[in-house]
């Protein structure tokens, strides 16, 4: 996981899976699609959020790497 990142739970709220996090002095929730930097400042700049899984309790980002390559991370609970 990025670094000051840290995955709390995951919900349901409006038919839309969340997972709840911390970054920095920040909390709140995060969507499939969020992007650091862009549409949430939950996440470090360039990270995605790409995927949720609510029934294991799963959070899966991608984070661009400077060369263009990316990275997969998943975190469980």
């Amino acid at each position: 996981m990025p670094a000051g990142f840290r995955f709390q739970g995951v919900i349901s709220s409006g038919g839309r899976p969340r997972a709840l996090v911390q970054f920095g002095d920040q909390s709140g929730s995060l969507v499939i699609g969020d992007i650091g930097g862009r549409s949430t400042d939950l996440l470090p700049k360039a990270w995605r959020v790409s995927s949720i899984d609510l029934q294991r309790g799963r959070l899966t980002l991608e984070g661009r790497q400077r060369q263009g390559s990316s990275q997969m991370v998943t975190a469980e609970l």
